[in-house]
């Protein structure tokens, strides 16, 4: 009996070492197939594939690395000539305020659906690791002072005019006149150049009639500056 009992307990044990071997070659197939990260941070979003497999340089999701979160703004051109890389900046997220500064500024506008903009890059100048990523801020850029400066009220004109041009009122016309629009800030838009003091502007849409360079107009259809 004492033989069997032998036997079996080494059968036993050869076959606890034979599954042991097996189970290590298992985890080390999976681990050849885990997915990780050079950084700690969260998961915003999975891509799992339909079949389970996964081929190489495939997107999986997306990462967000909550020690260095960046906030990105989209600028009007004339703006960004205000300002430039250091310049200050506060941030707003619902009651909580944030420094930051300005890290990048797109060297060329892109066009969207309210016109050309520029890409401004601003860094938190403190730890901001406990903020949800994507989230959406109030950015308030330290500008200089402009005194003496003419503006326009916002209207249709700056989207439908891509922001490039105006049609200034002569008598009973109306003429396309290039101009620089400078800085946005609540409802005035800053002229930089190409209107004069006095000169009366169209500030209603452009769409029906921006193809033209001179259009009739009845006389109260502009805007004094």
């Amino acid at each position: 009996m004492s033989r069997k009992h032998e036997a079996d307990q080494a059968a036993i044990i050869k076959t606890i070492a034979i599954n042991e071997e097996k189970l290590a070659k298992a985890q080390e197939k999976i681990d050849s197939f885990t997915v990780t990260a050079n950084f700690t941070g969260r998961i915003l979003s999975l891509k799992i594939p339909a079949n389970r497999i996964v081929t190489a340089h495939q997107d999986l999701g997306e990462l967000a690395d909550l020690t260095s979160q960046v906030v990105e703004l989209q600028v009007a051109p004339g703006q960004t000539e205000r300002f430039g890389i250091g310049t200050k900046v506060d941030l707003n997220l619902g009651q909580a305020e944030y420094q930051g500064e300005v890290s990048y500024i797109a060297p060329q506008a892109k066009q969207g659906t309210d016109g050309p903009t520029v890409l401004v890059r601003v860094d938190f100048l403190d730890e901001v690791s406990h903020l949800r990523p994507n989230s959406q801020v109030t950015a308030n850029i330290h500008l200089q002072l402009h005194q003496d400066s003419l503006f326009l009220p916002r209207g249709a004109y700056l989207t439908s005019g891509q922001q490039l041009f105006v049609y200034v009122i002569d008598g009973d016309q109306a003429r396309k006149r290039d101009v620089q629009f400078g800085l946005l800030q609540g409802n005035a838009v800053q002229i930089v150049r190409g209107l004069e003091l006095g000169e009366e502007v169209i500030i209603s849409s452009y769409d029906a009639f921006r193809h033209l360079d001179k259009i009739q107009i009845l006389p109260e259809g502009g805007h004094a500056l």
